[in-house]
């Protein structure tokens, strides 16, 4: 008898003392050890530079360093499938673009991974495009690139981060909307593409504003046309292509991190909420404004909506453009 009633008193005590206790401290504490950041392109692009500048300050919000490493090639691939080796901790995450997860799996007809194979953590920018060429090409404006690529009979090449990337749809829609005629010439990152861009090996190439501006302030390059629906104010010169007479051109893009699937929804939210406030900060905000990326933070089911909306969307222009990686 006195131990039933002993069992009556203790238990319910022992369960309110448990359930006192938050969720994330009945696991080890988070994190306790470094994280590595995961970038699927090669140093110098935007995206590292993101990278590195997101690294700083995610390390101070957590209070452990963040290494910033570099897994280039594959159209992501490389990145994903190094992710996809680590267990499932919080400890290894991914800065991805839409290639990975909302464009390769229309792009190919098989992955050396599950794109499923991912939870979303949270949206970090969002950014548009600019279409580049020497300075000393013939084109001042997107009409002239059309007609200039016309004159080539399919000998004018354009640049790209890889195959599939935003940077090579970009200009496929522009081929398929104009009529230009121009080969396309995948690179290993936004890098080699302008180095090869500013030495004359390719005669144009689409990348994002962030990592385009300083060469087309400097004027090594010339940006004839933005994608997004209104002027940036850092190139309020260079004209939309809305204005350039291609209304229904707008190619967009986003940067954000992902971890693999099952870590657990204590680690993501940690994640989650130590982003958030990194991208509030006033320093890291006004560095992503002032290359001409959009701050932009979400919960893990926005992001996860944006990966599975823009699947959609570009899975539609790759069928309806007839465009294959394999």
């Amino acid at each position: 008898m006195l131990t039933r009633i002993l069992r009556n008193i203790v238990s319910p005590v022992l369960v309110s003392l448990v359930c006192a206790i938050p969720v994330g401290a009945l696991a080890q504490a988070y994190p306790s050890k470094p994280i590595r950041l995961l970038v699927p392109y090669p140093p110098g692009g935007s995206t590292d530079a993101l990278a590195r500048q997101l690294g700083v300050r995610l390390s101070t919000q957590l209070k452990q360093t963040v290494l910033v490493d570099n897994r280039p090639g594959g159209s992501s691939a490389i990145a994903v499938q190094a992710l996809a080796a680590a267990p499932a901790d919080g400890y290894t995450i991914l800065i991805v673009d839409p290639t990975a997860f909302a464009i390769n799996p229309s792009l190919y007809k098989k992955l050396p991974y599950d794109a499923s194979d991912i939870t979303p953590v949270s949206l970090l920018a969002r950014f548009s495009f600019s279409l580049l060429v020497p300075a000393s090409s013939p084109a001042n404006s997107v009409r002239d690139f059309v007609a200039y690529s016309k004159t080539k009979r399919d000998q004018l090449s354009f640049g790209s981060s890889g195959a599939g990337t935003l940077t090579h749809l970009g200009m496929e829609i522009l081929k398929s909307s104009s009529g230009a005629t121009m080969v396309h010439v995948p690179y290993r990152g936004g890098a080699p593409a302008m180095t090869d861009l500013l030495s004359g090996q390719i005669e144009a190439l689409m990348t994002d504003l962030a990592f385009g501006l300083e060469y087309v302030k400097s004027g090594r390059v010339k940006a004839l046309a933005i994608t997004s629906s209104k002027r940036s104010a850092a190139l309020p010169n260079v004209p939309t292509f809305i204005e350039a007479g291609y209304p229904n051109f707008e190619v967009g893009g986003w940067f954000g991190i992902v971890v693999r699937k099952n870590t657990s929804p204590e680690i993501v939210a940690a994640l989650n909420a130590a982003l958030r406030e990194a991208v509030a900060q006033p320093e890291l905000s006004a560095w992503i404004a002032s290359v001409t990326l959009e701050p932009a933070t979400s919960t893990p089911d926005e992001f996860a909506r944006i990966i599975r909306e823009d699947a959609g969307k570009w899975g539609k222009v790759i069928k309806d453009l007839g465009i294959s990686a394999d």
